[in-house]
């Protein structure tokens, strides 16, 4: 279940992001399949399957992995106040991010919004 809400509000925040800066709602999504199509799929503004179905499939499968090891986490700890939740579930995000963004993976250059 937290994999399931972390994968809808972000993909809801990166539907705003793109908006603001000028881009399709859909770029963010469909730039997540650049694992398959490489970086020319953040250009692509429309939905289709190969890349909004595939980007969308992707972000929600990253955002259930990196839910996992936090779920594990907070069953081996006691309970705490939605604000600790939060930092904690921050935490666990700054690291996924710094891993991927700084580490094994990049965002492709098509999409700036990611």
């Amino acid at each position: 279940m937290t994999g399931t809400v972390a994968s809808v509000v972000t993909a809801a925040f990166l539907v705003l992001l793109a908006k603001a800066e000028g881009k399709s709602a859909l770029q963010p999504t469909n730039s997540t399949s650049h694992w398959l199509h490489g970086d020319k799929a953040g250009a692509v503004r429309k939905a289709d399957l190969a890349h909004t179905a595939v980007g969308f499939g992707t972000h929600h499968a990253s955002a259930i992995f990196w839910a996992a090891p936090f779920e594990a986490w907070l069953a081996k700890n006691p309970p705490r106040s939605p604000l600790l939740m939060l930092r904690d579930a921050s935490a666990v995000a700054a690291i996924a991010a710094a891993r991927f963004d700084r580490g094994m993976y990049s965002w492709p250059a098509s999409c700036r919004c990611l």
